[in-house]
C-alpha cells in the first residue's frame, strides 16, 4: 500500500474515533441539559404549590376579617366577651402577616433556584452544540481520508507527473 493509502486510512481512523468521542460528549451534555431543565421544572412546581397555599391563606384571612367584623358589631351592640376576641383577632393578623412574608421569601428562593437551573441548562445546551460541531468536523476529516484512499492512485500519479515523487 502506498503512502497515501496509509495516510488516508490513518485520517479515516482518527476522524472516526474523534467523531465518536465528540458524539459521546454531546450526548452527555444533552443529558445534563435535560436534567437541569427537569430540576427547574420541579422548582417551578414547588413555587406554584406555594402560590396555592398562599391563596388558601388569603381565603382564611378574609374569613377571619369577616368574623372580626361580626365580633366588632357584637361589641358595639354590647355583647359580652368581646375584649378577649379582639386580642385574638389582633394576634391572628400578626401571624398571617408573618406567614405571608415567609411565603414571599420562600417563593423568591425557588424562583432564583429555577432561574439558576435554566442558566445551567442553557450552558449544557451550548456545550452540546459545540461538541456536535466538533463531531461534524471529525466526520469531515474521516470523509476526506476516504476520498484520499479512493483516489490514491490518481493523487500519486499527479505527484509523479509533477516530479514530486519518483
Amino acid at each position: 500500500m502506498s503512502f497515501f493509502g496509509w495516510a488516508s486510512l490513518a485520517a479515516q481512523a482518527y476522524g472516526a474515533y474523534s467523531s465518536y468521542k465528540a458524539g459521546k460528549k454531546q450526548q452527555t451534555a444533552l443529558a445534563d441539559m435535560v436534567s437541569a431543565q427537569n430540576r427547574a421544572k420541579d422548582l417551578q412546581i414547588k413555587q406554584n404549590n406555594l402560590r396555592m397555599i398562599r391563596e388558601k391563606r388569603r381565603t382564611i384571612r378574609e374569613a377571619r376579617i369577616k368574623r372580626a367584623q361580626a365580633m366588632s358589631a357584637a361589641t358595639i351592640q354590647g355583647a359580652a366577651g368581646a375584649g378577649s376576641s379582639a386580642f385574638g383577632g389582633i394576634g391572628s393578623i400578626k401571624t398571617q402577616g408573618t406567614s405571608n412574608l415567609n411565603f414571599l421569601q420562600q417563593s423568591g428562593i425557588f424562583a432564583n433556584q429555577g432561574t439558576q437551573e435554566l442558566k445551567t441548562a442553557a450552558l449544557f445546551g451550548s456545550q452540546a452544540t459545540k461538541y456536535a460541531g466538533q463531531a461534524a468536523t471529525y466526520k469531515g476529516l474521516q470523509s476526506m481520508g476516504q476520498s484520499i484512499f479512493t483516489n490514491r492512485k490518481d493523487i500519486t500519479g499527479f505527484f509523479k507527473n509533477a516530479g514530486i515523487f519518483s
